[in-house]
């Protein structure tokens, strides 16, 4: 099967392969993914509202101006892509059990979006705004938080992850033991 239409409705789709395909400026309303192989192919202007992408590939795939609207990740694979590059109107996602490697989600407004138990290796955070985000139980290895605004975020049982204190607002944030520790290393002070 191949999306040839430009506006989609209520739709599942499920095991298609479509990788580095042009499937950009069409429109996906309700529509669930499951299943499917994105890799390397082209949503650059791209309407998502309301979907879900459930065990699909969708690495290195280009969002440039897209929109994505109450989208869901769950167990996806993301790997390469740049967020940093949709349409900022109106952003709402929320992943789950996924993988979210080598991302850019610099300079976005993601409020309350939730990375649940997600593999997060390399995956960029400068000036975001993730106040009320949810990191539970996520494996943030390398990712990189730099002046982004963590208020009232969660990072109950992640781990791996290490976020400047100085130079990024976490009031109100929540941390477990014994990753919080973290927080102080840049402090290069000794902890026995």
């Amino acid at each position: 099967m191949d999306l040839h239409e430009k506006t989609y409705e209520k739709q599942t789709f499920e095991n298609l392969s479509l990788p580095q395909q042009s499937l950009t400026d069409k429109e996906f309303v309700n529509c669930i993914f499951t299943k499917c192989d994105f890799r390397d192919s082209d949503f650059s202007r791209s309407t998502f509202i309301q979907c879900e992408f459930s065990s699909c590939n969708l690495s290195n795939v280009k969002l440039s101006d897209s929109r994505l609207q109450d989208v869901k990740f769950i167990q996806s694979k993301i790997v390469g892509a740049n967020f940093a590059s949709i349409n900022r109107l109106i952003i709402e996602l929320n992943f789950d059990d996924s993988i979210i490697n080598f991302c850019n989600f610099g300079d976005l407004d993601i409020k309350r979006t939730k990375f649940i138990s997600c593999i997060m290796r390399e995956t960029d955070f400068f000036k975001a705004d993730l106040s009320g985000c949810d990191f539970g139980n996520a494996d943030l290895q390398a990712t990189r938080f730099q002046n982004c605004n963590l208020r009232k975020a969660s990072f109950i049982g992640a781990k791996n992850y290490f976020v400047d204190p100085v130079d990024n607002n976490v009031r109100q944030a929540k941390f477990s033991t014994p990753e919080v520790l973290s927080l102080l290393s840049k402090f290069k002070i000794e902890i026995v």
